[in-house]
């Protein structure tokens, strides 16, 4: 089922490519052609606000903070970056045809977090991060497939799963989740502002079993 899931995730993702891509500026073309605008990113220092907020010794933001905004604690996201790095070539930082350094791992495996827990569009971290909605796109779609090549055998077994609750049978299994997460059938997220006894013993008992998930 995880796998199903990762591989609809990975058809919703649109392949366009955006209007603002890192391009050389020297590039000619033809005047029958459209021109793509140029954008000249710094991403030596997107990296270096990135890495400076969350993952020096004394960060700007400590690590409840990192906790919150990256849906998990910081040692997890280096286990997950280093994994990643070292199984896929495309998060290696690498430089371009004339030297530039181009986006760190940090900078590629966070824009992909951020756009799963938030919803977020591809384009939201560039002027934080200083990357182009096409790299970002194409660094969602590398992690997703190299987050289930790694990790699937341990972490995403997705058993076969039957059960029945008030004579309803089913057959697919469901992520407790709270608000932040799409409206997906795989998805049993909390009642907002719970009225009555029944909605707030289901939400009392959502919150807690999601504690021990997350």
């Amino acid at each position: 089922m995880v796998r199903t899931f990762f591989r609809k995730m990975l058809r919703y993702l649109s392949s366009e490519d955006d209007s603002d891509d890192d391009l050389d500026e020297d590039v000619e073309e033809h005047c029958t052609c459209r021109r793509r605008k140029f954008v000249r990113r710094n991403h030596i220092q997107g990296h270096e606000r990135l890495y400076h907020d969350y993952f020096v010794e004394n960060p700007v933001y400590p690590s409840n903070l990192f906790r919150r905004r990256f849906r998990m604690s910081r040692p997890l996201f280096l286990c997950i970056l280093n994994e990643v790095v070292a199984n896929e070539p495309y998060f290696v930082q690498r430089r371009d045809n004339i030297g530039r350094l181009g986006l760190s791992s940090m900078q590629k495996i966070t824009v992909a977090l951020r756009m799963l827990a938030y919803g977020v569009s591809a384009d939201f971290m560039d002027e934080y991060i200083h990357i182009s909605e096409s790299a970002a796109m194409e660094s969602l779609k590398k992690f997703c497939e190299t987050i289930v090549s790694i990790f699937s055998a341990e972490y995403l077994r997705a058993p076969p799963v039957n059960y029945t609750i008030n004579g309803h049978d089913y057959t697919m299994g469901y992520y407790l989740a709270d608000g932040i997460y799409h409206k997906w059938q795989t998805f049993v997220k909390t009642t907002p502002s719970p009225r009555g006894n029944k909605n707030k013993h289901f939400a009392k008992a959502q919150e807690s079993a999601r504690k021990d998930v997350e």
